[in-house]
């Protein structure tokens, strides 16, 4: 048997001694080996780490927080009724997408691929051609979810609310 540098315990020796490289019995023990070796590189790391994240992640944690949500319930329920009212779109959108991943659709695509799909189409629902301030343009998944399709943007194309529920879950390529 052989001995782990850090913490003293016993280490199996592995079948074919040429190969036995492990100095410590886990991951975690060469961790601690390496930061008791390496101290003012380690807190560097972690000075470098704190700057950079503490400002974007302060206000994540604390809402994300469980007890913060109960304390301020109507608060943290305003701000997201706020959010959702400037960012209808993103909302719509990842509703969408929760429910192709709920139909366990392959693939994804993201809000700008759909924003860049809508001005390649010029705002214009491709059955109707009527443009979007007079109509609200939605995702059609040309091969439809229900029939196998998947939800890469390749498989989207921009259609008005009515001629996508006309068209239901036929294959139509324009």
């Amino acid at each position: 048997m052989k001995k782990c540098l850090i913490c003293d315990t016993e280490i199996q020796r592995h079948k074919d001694k040429r190969r036995d490289k492990r100095l410590c019995c886990s991951g975690n023990c060469k961790m601690k080996n390496w930061r008791r070796h390496n101290p003012e590189r380690n807190k560097q790391n972690t000075a470098k780490w704190i700057a950079t994240h503490q400002e974007r992640y302060k206000d994540y944690k604390r809402k994300s927080d469980r007890k913060y949500y109960l304390n301020n319930k109507e608060k943290v329920q305003e701000s997201q009724r706020v959010w959702r009212e400037n960012n209808r779109e993103k909302w719509n959108f990842n509703g969408q997408r929760y429910k192709a991943r709920k139909k366990g659709a392959q693939g994804n695509h993201t809000f700008q691929d759909w924003t860049s799909l809508r001005e390649k189409n010029q705002f214009c629902c491709l059955v109707c051609d009527r443009r979007e301030p007079e109509i609200k343009l939605t995702e059609d998944h040309v091969i439809p979810l229900s029939r196998g399709g998947t939800d890469y943007i390749w498989n989207i194309q921009p259609l008005c609310r009515k001629c996508n529920s006309k068209k239901h879950n036929k294959i139509l390529f324009l």
